[in-house]
C-alpha cells in the first residue's frame, strides 16, 4: 500500500473516478460527500497523508476543513491539495495552507502525477521507510 488518501468532493461521478483510480494506483481511499461528513468521520479515522478536497462543498467548506487539518497536531504535516473551478483557487490554497492546488476541470493523470510527487518529497523529508513507487 501506497499510504491513505482522504478525497471530499460533492461531485458524486469525480468523487467515485477519483476513489477507484487511486485504489488501481495503490492507495488505501477515504472518500466523503461533505465537509461535515468528512469531520465526523476524522475522529474515527485518524489523520491521512494527503487530502484531496473541494473547496466549494455545502456546509464546512474545503477551506475550512484545510485550515482546521493544518492546525491539528495529528494531522498538521499531512499534504493538502485544494480543488476548485473558482479560477482565484491558488490564492485560496494559500490562505489556506494547503500544500497546493488544482484548477477544475483536470486530468485525472495530472492529479495523480502530483499527488505521487507531493508524497514522494513529503515522506523523503520525514519518513526513510516510505517509498511510494513501491505498491
Amino acid at each position: 500500500m501506497k499510504g491513505r488518501i482522504t478525497v471530499i468532493e460533492d461531485d458524486v461521478d469525480l468523487r467515485n473516478l477519483l476513489q477507484s483510480g487511486l485504489s488501481v494506483e495503490g492507495y488505501s481511499v477515504l472518500s466523503y460527500a461533505t465537509g461535515d461528513e468528512f469531520l465526523v468521520a476524522w475522529q474515527e479515522d485518524g489523520a491521512s497523508d494527503l487530502y484531496v478536497i473541494d473547496i466549494n462543498l455545502g456546509g464546512t467548506t474545503g477551506y475550512e476543513i484545510c485550515n482546521q487539518i493544518k492546525a491539528n497536531p495529528d494531522s498538521r504535516r499531512a499534504t493538502v491539495i485544494l480543488v476548485s473551478a473558482n479560477p482565484e483557487v491558488r490564492e485560496l490554497a494559500r490562505d489556506a495552507n494547503a500544500d497546493d492546488y488544482m484548477l477544475k476541470p483536470f486530468s485525472q493523470r495530472a492529479l495523480f502525477n502530483k499527488i505521487t510527487e507531493l508524497l514522494k518529497r513529503r515522506f523523503h523529508n520525514g519518513s526513510p521507510d516510505y517509498n511510494p513507487e513501491i505498491t
